[in-house]
């Protein structure tokens, strides 16, 4: 059984703004097309390294590449006041 990550990257989008295949941004930033298909499907999620490897790859910022609307959790403090 195999689990999914939840996707926060923008990947896909981002690669077919510039006008890229899975299979050009696999041979413009090294990585296996079926890596990239993971990564855009959540199947995986890619390390920081290599998140940092395709920003470099594509010339965008970080910011560019993040889903926009994804918040951390908000904590929960719970305090026993009896």
């Amino acid at each position: 059984m195999t689990s999914r990550s939840k996707n926060y990257l923008r990947l896909k989008d981002v690669r077919i703004e510039h006008g890229l295949t899975q299979t050009a941004l696999a041979e413009l930033s090294g990585y296996a097309q079926s890596q990239i298909w993971r990564w855009e499907t959540g199947k995986e999620c890619p390390s920081a390294r290599v998140v940092y490897d395709l920003i470099c790859t594509l010339c965008v910022e970080p910011n560019d590449i993040f889903i926009e609307d994804w918040k951390e959790p908000d904590l929960v403090y719970s305090w026993d006041q009896s």
